[in-house]
């Protein structure tokens, strides 16, 4: 079962991670925000890195979870940095 948690964990990270990779081709961006505009759209990836970091708490012990770990939270921060830039940073003046 932990094998399974770390799969999950992985594909969180995954999902976690294409918005900020790949931000210049939309089409994958709408697959994994479900085509959500404004604030919900932004949030996805947020969520998604704190379900790869709830998942990867119980997985398999060793590298894998150290990985899944490290990757989550760093994933976790740069959505969180870009939301807040986003956020904060376009209002008008």
């Amino acid at each position: 079962m932990r094998n399974f948690y770390s799969v999950v964990s992985l594909v969180f990270v995954i999902l976690s991670m294409v918005p900020l990779i790949v931000q210049y081709d939309y089409e994958w961006v709408k697959l994994v925000t479900f085509d959500q505009k404004g604030l919900i759209g932004m949030l996805l990836p947020i969520i998604y890195g704190l379900i790869s970091i709830m998942f990867g708490f119980v997985s398999r012990k060793g590298t894998v979870k150290t990985l899944l770990l490290v990757f989550g939270v760093s994933f976790l921060i740069l959505n969180s940095a870009y939301v807040f830039v986003a956020i904060f940073g376009f209002q008008d003046p």
